[in-house]
């Protein structure tokens, strides 16, 4: 949950600095970047089913 709440504080803050910015672009894209980082790391989890075997069974049922 701590991480999600730096996640988005990084995206906010970099979304509002992209407006007064002249490379607004390059920090909207960063804020994308962040944006996409936990959703793209679940999948990335999800799709290796090697790296869940080797997980302990408590982590397995969490979700």
């Amino acid at each position: 949950e701590l991480f999600g709440l730096v996640i988005i504080t990084t995206w906010m803050s970099l979304c509002r600095s992209s407006a007064k910015s002249p490379l607004g672009g390059i920090h909207l894209t960063a804020a994308i970047l962040v944006a996409l980082f936990p959703f793209v790391s679940w999948l990335y989890i999800y799709m290796n089913k090697e790296m869940r075997e080797s997980w302990p069974e408590h982590c397995k049922t969490v979700i």
